[in-house]
């Protein structure tokens, strides 16, 4: 755990050698995706004035047809909506047993979402989006080291967007 953190640390100061944000937020969710050893995840952007989550980054097998898809979600709505509308990270071992888990996405899709991770993209107490991880690799439940090195990852990426201008949408 301490030499997965301890790359990450190094590793993602590189973010803003990424350009823009859509480049800097992929490269957080591969990161996290090399670190968290997952099937897919996505990086979730709330606006405020709308109330709604989109996503700005997306990795995995379905990710391209997500990202063409474009969905607006309210927040509140599914694990990403609830972590965006509460400010807590949540992690479980089987979606379709969590009443939170909005199935209407990886249904059209046809993508199975069995362990899911997400954690919020958080500063001085504003949520901006939220980090997801969907089906840890190894079959196995996503633990609380995932969500140290997630929660990081995170708060990195929220202030990536603070330092860029990108606080509020």
């Amino acid at each position: 755990m301490e030499e997965i953190l301890a790359d990450v640390f190094m590793r993602v100061q590189d973010v803003f050698e990424h350009g823009d944000r859509k480049n800097a937020m992929r490269f957080l969710l591969e990161l996290a995706i090399e670190s968290v050893p997952s099937e897919s995840g996505s990086i979730y952007r709330s606006e405020l004035s709308t109330r709604h989550m989109f996503f700005m980054a997306a990795t995995g097998p379905k990710a391209e047809q997500l990202l063409e898809m474009n969905p607006r979600i309210p927040v509140g709505t599914g694990l990403a909506g609830f972590t965006v509308e509460e400010g807590v990270a949540i992690a479980i071992g089987d979606a379709h047993r969590d009443p939170r888990f909005c199935r209407s996405i990886s249904e059209k899709l046809g993508y199975e979402c069995r362990s899911m991770i997400t954690v919020p993209m958080q500063l001085e107490g504003q949520v901006m989006g939220a980090i997801q991880l969907i089906n840890r690799k190894d079959g196995t439940s996503f633990t609380e080291a995932d969500m140290s090195i997630l929660s990081y990852l995170a708060h990195e990426a929220a202030e990536y967007l603070r330092r860029r201008g990108d606080a509020t949408v």
